[in-house]
């Protein structure tokens, strides 16, 4: 039978894995908006020529700074050792 102390191992080792998910997913959109950035070939003429690129790149911020924001949410209510509280809180750190 599962005692409240055991419920609350699981809550915590949920909110964890659910932290550190978002974190990964973070990572990937930050990293994904310098790919993109590189990898998109430029359009138009001119003065527009490569806006195409920046608007990628900026999408894909716009992206990362959402998940950085919720992450930094989530890690204000869980209760995390020291260390794992202030990575999580790196996302938004490089966000601002």
């Amino acid at each position: 039978m599962a005692t409240s102390q055991d419920k609350g191992q699981s809550s915590s080792r949920t909110t964890s894995r659910l932290l550190w998910l978002l974190f990964v997913v973070w990572g990937i959109a930050f990293a994904g908006s310098f790919v993109a950035y590189a990898l998109i070939e430029p359009t138009g003429s001119s003065f527009t020529r490569g806006m195409n690129r920046a608007g990628a790149f900026l999408g894909w911020q716009a992206v990362a700074i959402g998940f950085a924001v919720v992450l930094w949410w989530r890690v204000r209510q869980a209760p995390l050792a020291t260390v794992t509280r202030w990575l999580m809180r790196v996302p938004i750190l490089i966000a601002v």
